[in-house]
């Protein structure tokens, strides 16, 4: 009988040690997943102050715009399955159309090196063009489906 016991708590150990396990990799996302957008929107910064507010140089935009470019692949392995809980902002339809979601990700990466290329041409009209591109159908395009609506 005691024997039952001591199987029966050792399991429940178990699966509280696999529970606590699951719950740390989740939060670990979520932190990797806020990191990584808030520093898609410091480089976005960094580009609207060059070209709307003459902060910086071109050069700056460019370099801000590759590092949204050479970060934008990662948005999905930030994104696993079940990781809408809690504070998340993600809605449950990135997971019912997975497919859409990588496709804006993988757009929002195309659209970020056409910014790169336009700020590194030196043309300041081209390069805000490419800026309202990527901020409204990169980084918007994607808000729009699989982001709740901020209240305000």
């Amino acid at each position: 009988m005691r024997r039952g016991w001591l199987g029966f708590a050792a399991l429940g150990l178990l699966t509280l040690g696999i529970g606590g396990a699951v719950a740390a990799e989740k939060e670990g996302v979520y932190k990797e997943r806020e990191t990584l957008m808030k520093g898609f929107g410091k480089q976005m910064t960094i580009v609207k102050g060059v070209v709307a507010e003459n902060k910086g140089t071109l050069t700056d935009a460019e370099a801000a715009a590759k590092e949204i470019a050479a970060r934008a692949d990662h948005i999905p392995s930030v994104f696993p399955q079940g990781t809408n809980q809690g504070e998340s902002e993600a809605l449950p339809v990135i997971w019912q159309q997975w497919d859409e979601f990588e496709a804006k990700a993988r757009n929002m990466q195309s659209l970020a090196a056409k910014l790169a290329s336009a700020a590194g041409s030196g043309d300041k009209q081209a390069t805000l063009a490419a800026f309202g591109e990527l901020g409204k159908n990169g980084c918007g395009g994607c808000h729009e489906t699989f982001r709740k609506k901020k209240s305000s």
